[in-house]
């Protein structure tokens, strides 16, 4: 995240205390009248509207901003489902491809084992099994049973 630059700060304290202190004067000034059955002088009325007015600005820009960040991110998001889509559909694509040439790989090593055997058998019928240096030479030694 980024570092607030120092008027992001101050006008975070700034607005912080004015909001606060316009909700609690109005809302004091609001108890008492009501709970306490006192009018409301001209002098808090005074106070109530002079912090009333910086503190609805303050209030309004906050929402304005939060509603600009909300859109941004509405307007981000079709964009993020159509990267999405296009990366599974990607990858459902190389999973087919990595399938399909193991398949490919299986069948050339069964075709080359199937002719190896047949050469070997075919090497094992001609020569009759008489001459087995040759074939001592060409099939690994078995182990002896201990």
């Amino acid at each position: 995240m980024r570092k607030p630059a120092p008027n992001d700060s101050l006008m975070l304290m700034f607005g912080t205390a004015v909001v606060l202190a316009w909700v609690v004067i109005a809302a004091s000034a609001s108890y008492y009248s009501l709970v306490e059955q006192r009018d409301i002088s001209d002098s808090q009325l005074t106070v109530i509207g002079l912090l009333g007015g910086p503190a609805l600005l303050i209030i309004t820009s906050v929402l304005d901003l939060f509603k600009g960040k909300e859109t941004a991110k509405i307007n981000i998001l079709p964009d993020e489902l159509a990267s999405e889509v296009s990366a599974t559909e990607a990858h459902k694509n190389h999973t087919r491809t990595m399938q399909e040439l193991r398949l490919k790989h299986d069948l050339e090593m069964e075709a080359l084992r199937q002719k190896h055997d047949l050469k070997m058998d075919d090497f094992v019928t001609t020569s009759g099994g008489s001459d087995s240096s040759e074939l001592k030479k060409i099939l690994p030694e078995k182990k002896k049973d201990r």
